[in-house]
Parts: C-alpha cells; structure tokens; sequence
C-alpha cells in the first residue's frame, strides 16, 4: 500500500485495499456490522496515522463509526463470537 492517506489514494489502489480488508475482516463495519448498501465503508487507520498503511493498522467502518471515533481514539472492535 502506498504511504498516503485513504482519500488520496489513488482509485486503484483504494479499491485494492478495501477488497482486501474486506476479504480479510469481512464487508461490513469493524464496529457495528453495517454493511453496504446501507452503509458506506471508509478505510480507517487504527492509530489515526494516516501514513501508517500497515494492513494490520487498517480497518473497515461505517461513516457514523468513523466519525464518532474521531482522530486519536481507537475504538474496540465489536465482538466477533460466531453463533453456533
């Protein structure tokens, strides 16, 4: 991944990533499970670095979880316990 920020990304390289994290964590928000199309996923840096593209410094939220979680703050991912 290259060494900008989310929204300078060129549109290839934003739509790698986010296939990836998807693939990864799964299409939906990191913090309360929306998924498109009802909800639009940002790539959000988990330390608020914007130059740290490091995968496992990346994640999925929706607009809301983005915005609510603000720079600085790390919000706990949601709990991911599989119903059997």
């Amino acid at each position: 991944l290259h060494t900008l920020s989310p929204r300078r990304w060129a549109t290839n390289t934003r739509a790698w990533a986010y296939r990836y994290l998807a693939l990864r964590d799964g299409d939906n928000c990191a913090n309360c499970a929306k998924a498109p199309p009802l909800a639009t996923l940002d790539i959000d840096h988990l330390d608020s670095d914007p130059h740290n593209n490091d995968p496992q410094n990346l994640r999925l939220l929706c607009r809301p979880c983005n915005v609510a979680n603000g720079p600085g703050t790390i919000a706990p991912p949601r709990d991911r316990m599989m119903l059997s």
